[in-house]
């Protein structure tokens, strides 16, 4: 799956488009011992490798289990992740394939093995998973492919900030510290914040921010559909700042973003993007859109910053 410059920006481009298009490809795989099926998000993947291309360097005390190794990869070095060991799913061992992604602007290896192929779904057709799957904090959502005898197979979306924020949880409260220098003294927001986030890493982080900048006056929505609907109903002079997700079930962050700057009613309201899709093509096209700003995840001075400029005294 190794790309040249020239294709691998082609299909950049391909895939924002996609996106705005309420659409995604996910690209499918399993891990350890396991034949479930298990996907992230190709646009986050920069390339598949064979394991045995790279030597893993076991590093004494990484302070997670399910750090592997490092590998020097043309990029950097980089961490590798055992997937199996995190999913509870065996040891990995047989694991031969490297998935190169990118998230928040950081580059991870996830060891996986039986790449099974990408498929294209219309995010209408990505769905929560049940409050007993969800709870485990390790998948964020769920579709299910159709196989090539007829029969339906489930493909459980992997939540990869979850892992991130579990493997290296200091920096972002690090970073969640520094907001406190943003502002002296609590602020008021004489407006209501709206919130579209699926991710419970996110949520959470958000929900720190708004508690530190004292903000109490906003509401979270699990998806698009649901912020869309409640708007629907909603005085719009009583709505001071939109933050959204790009990548969330049934309705993304692209739609979300041109359904609200469509309608004169609403379309004066500013809408910030909080996404770990934080390359320039997704950005360019939510600002194209009338995105407000663009905050790749998870970054708590630069949400701080946001509010402040936008909901603040509005």
């Amino acid at each position: 799956m190794a790309r040249n410059t020239s294709s691998a920006l082609k299909e950049v481009d391909a895939r924002s488009q996609l996106a705005a298009s309420n659409k995604l490809e996910l690209l499918c795989f399993n891990v350890g011992d396991s034949h479930s099926l298990y996907a992230i998000n190709v646009f986050k993947v920069r390339e598949v490798v064979k394991r045995s291309s790279y030597y893993i360097d076991h590093v004494a005390d990484t302070g997670s289990p399910v750090i592997e190794g490092m590998i020097d990869h043309r990029i950097g070095l980089l961490p590798v992740i055992n997937l199996a060991r995190w999913l509870g799913e065996g040891m990995g061992a047989n694991d031969d394939k490297v998935i190169i992604c990118e998230y928040n602007k950081s580059n991870v290896g996830l060891l996986a093995n039986k790449e099974a192929k990408i498929i294209r779904k219309d995010w209408s057709e990505i769905h929560i998973p049940p409050p007993s799957l969800l709870e485990i904090g390790k998948i964020t959502n769920t579709t299910k492919i159709t196989n090539d005898d007829g029969s339906e197979s489930v493909v459980y979306i992997l939540d990869v900030e979850q892992l991130l924020q579990e493997i290296a949880p200091r920096f972002s409260e690090m970073e969640e510290s520094n907001v406190e220098h943003l502002t002296p003294h609590p602020v008021n927001n004489l407006k209501r914040i709206l919130i579209a986030e699926d991710s419970h890493v996110a949520r959470s982080q958000i929900k720190k921010q708004l508690g530190l900048l004292g903000i109490a006056d906003y509401l979270m929505f699990n998806n698009g559909r649901e912020i869309l609907e409640y708007i629907s109903g909603a005085d719009p002079e009583s709505i001071g700042l939109i933050i959204t997700d790009l990548e969330m079930p049934e309705v993304s962050g692209f739609t979300v973003i041109k359904e609200i700057k469509a309608n004169p009613t609403f379309q004066h309201i500013p809408i910030v993007v909080n996404s770990s899709m934080s390359e320039k093509n997704n950005e360019r096209e939510a600002m194209q859109l009338g995105a407000s700003g663009f905050i790749p995840k998870i970054s708590p001075q630069q949400m701080a910053a946001a509010i402040q400029e936008f909901a603040i005294k509005r």
